[in-house]
């Protein structure tokens, strides 16, 4: 699908060093609207609980467990580390009741996470009663051009 070869480019283009180069860019990107617009970034990503750190995060790797995935009308296959979720509902599905979303990236993540809610609901989760996936994306959109 769209979807899916959109997602693989875009780990295609950041993977590796070119991953660093772009975290980079970005980190540069954030320099010059903190000077030009004279916002304090840490203080904005501080009320997110996050902080911006020039030193990378170590972390230990561990191998987890295979998970079961259950769903209404059969078991979940893995192959090749995917399940395939085409028209499946999963037997036990969360209630998505609150939920928020920051795109940090410039534009790019507006229809991904609009498709992630649809897949949600396809697959039997429940969304807010005033959410609707194709709408509330654009509720606060901001572009640097």
């Amino acid at each position: 699908s769209e979807q899916v070869r959109d997602i693989l480019s875009y780990y295609d283009s950041h993977a590796g060093p070119k991953c660093v180069e772009y975290i980079e860019h970005l980190n540069n990107r954030l320099n010059v609207l903190q000077s030009k617009m004279g916002l304090d970034i840490g203080k904005i990503m501080s009320q997110f609980n996050l902080r911006k750190s020039d030193q990378p995060l170590r972390v230990m790797a561990k191998v987890l467990q295979e998970p079961v995935l259950k769903f209404q009308s059969m078991e979940g296959q893995l192959r090749n580390g995917s399940w395939n979720l085409n028209r499946v509902k999963f037997d036990t599905v969360a209630d998505l009741s609150s939920f928020a979303i920051l795109d940090m990236t410039p534009g790019r993540g507006i229809n991904y996470f609009r498709n992630l809610l649809k897949v949600c609901v396809n697959h039997g989760m429940t969304l807010p009663e005033n959410v609707n996936p194709e709408q509330m994306m654009e509720l606060v959109v901001h572009t640097d051009n």
